[in-house]
């Protein structure tokens, strides 16, 4: 949802396009894309960033849906060449646009993150998840921004932490916190199953049941 209360919803059809509704739920038009843009995720100035299937990299739209740029990240980034595994795109409360991925090591795979331009789609190189070295074994499924500037991560393998999964509030250089919950469920790399509210209450999925949960 962008400044202007209008959900943008990634429809493949004959042509890539993402839809527009209004903040009633009707359509409002559509955009055509190059390519396929999901996981969407919307900047402080109408503009709207999102995850390139094809490429494994990130597109820049403006808020009449032209396109501003588009950024391939492949490398050690594109894990596989499976896209899907760079996390849904968070833009922080400071206007940064970060995204999450994974990393192909002999050991598997270990986290990463991706600080991008919002005004080119300048893309510097991928940085380790904060506590992990280069290549070790880690796994990153969530990232969304808090209010305060920082983010928060669901993140498997976190070194000092323990085993399973945890919440992780982190800054991109440093992790400030940590959450642990046992039935933390990492659901998938696109589904909002970590969020931040208006009131900066920190919401998650549990396996349990499958419900929301407020820490």
């Amino acid at each position: 949802t962008d400044s202007q209360r209008r959900l943008w919803a990634p429809w493949p059809s004959s042509q890539w396009q993402l839809l527009r509704l209004d903040a009633a739920g009707q359509v409002i038009d559509s955009v055509i894309t190059p390519q396929f843009v999901s996981s969407l995720v919307a900047g402080q100035h109408g503009n709207v960033f999102g995850r390139v299937n094809s490429t494994g990299g990130a597109m820049g739209l403006d808020a009449d849906g032209d396109v501003l740029w588009a950024s391939p990240f492949g490398g050690a980034f594109w894990w596989f060449g499976w896209a899907d595994t760079i996390v849904k795109p968070c833009v922080t409360a400071g206007g940064e646009l970060w995204f999450g991925g994974l990393e192909e090591c002999f050991a598997g795979e270990s986290p990463l993150l991706a600080h991008v331009d919002t005004r080119d789609g300048g893309f510097p190189g991928a940085i380790s998840f904060p506590g992990f070295s280069q290549c070790q074994y880690g796994r990153i499924y969530q990232l969304t921004a808090a209010l305060d500037g920082s983010m928060w991560a669901m993140v498997a393998g976190l070194p000092g932490a323990g085993f399973g999964l945890k919440l992780a509030r982190t800054d991109g250089a440093s992790v400030f916190q940590i959450i642990a919950h046992d039935s933390l469920w990492n659901g998938t790399y696109d589904s909002p199953y970590l969020c931040v509210d208006g009131l900066g209450q920190l919401l998650c999925n549990v396996f349990s049941h499958q419900s929301c949960y407020e820490i």
